[in-house]
């Protein structure tokens, strides 16, 4: 039987919006990251555009988030401000029926005053902006991250690639609790970028890292899973000499902490 988005165990308010944007079945990204996302893994995910990566983020942080008045729970940062807007429309359209959780989008050539003063009398819970525009408050002590629980960067190769971007989300990041769930997406990754996303990460050897990259090969969806325990990862980068059925390593946050092995394969429809 085919996964729906209620097998995820949802909140109810959230199932409503689903429901009303006329989605029922996750799509591949969705199926395999919204699991772990909810419980507060971190993610990094590669998938192509159009697969519903920025459903994943929206819906785990939604599903976890506790809103307190005056606290910026999530942080949502992407390379532009076009970007910035759908986001916040995605969080805006999920969370209707979550009057509680309020939804702030900053970027540059916006009226800095303004965002202060949104920042001052009616603090979002969650924030979706570019790095420029989220430092320059951060800097100025508007924007308060000491309570943060969620930090998402979407299309993170287009920040991270660029010197002073990086340098942006950096100091944001370094501003944040040590405690929180990282969640990084893009269409493409490098080998390059992949070390610098896994730093912002937890401790490599002991925390989950899990990586989705989703390819095309004709009509078939692979889905390759690497945990950083696993010896591939060792080298600092993963190796993909790897047969022809991808074998996807996880560490689960079990009690006894055992490596679990298995194979993910599945049809596009």
């Amino acid at each position: 039987m085919p996964v729906g988005f209620r097998d995820f165990l949802l909140k109810p308010e959230i199932l409503r919006s689903i429901v009303d944007c006329g989605f029922e079945h996750p799509s591949e990204v969705q199926h395999e990251c919204i699991p772990q996302a909810v419980l507060g893994m971190d993610i990094l995910g590669q998938a192509k555009s159009g697969m519903g990566k920025t459903a994943v983020f929206v819906l785990a942080t939604l599903q976890q988030i506790d809103p307190v008045d005056g606290q910026v729970s999530v942080l949502v940062m992407c390379h532009t401000r076009e970007l910035a807007y759908q986001i916040a429309k995605e969080y805006e359209r999920f969370s209707k029926y979550m009057p509680n959780a309020k939804v702030g989008v900053f970027f540059g050539g916006l009226n800095v005053q303004k965002d202060e003063e949104t920042l001052k009398n009616n603090c979002p819970h969650i924030v979706v902006g570019t790095p420029g525009r989220v430092l320059a408050l951060v800097r100025n002590k508007k924007l308060n991250l000491r309570h943060l629980k969620h930090f998402v960067l979407d299309e993170c190769d287009k920040m991270l690639e660029q010197l002073d971007m990086r340098r942006d989300v950096q100091e944001i990041f370094r501003n944040t609790p040590h405690e929180k769930q990282v969640m990084m997406f893009s269409a493409t990754l490098s080998k390059e970028i992949r070390p610098v996303c896994k730093k912002f990460m937890q401790d490599v050897i002991t925390a989950t890292f899990v990586l989705f990259l989703l390819r095309y090969i004709n009509t078939t969806s692979f889905v390759l899973c690497l945990d950083t325990n696993h010896p591939a990862w060792m080298g600092g980068t993963p190796s993909w000499s790897i047969p022809s059925v991808p074998c996807c390593h996880c560490q689960f946050p079990e009690d006894d902490r055992k490596r679990k092995t298995f194979l993910a394969k599945s049809h596009t429809s």
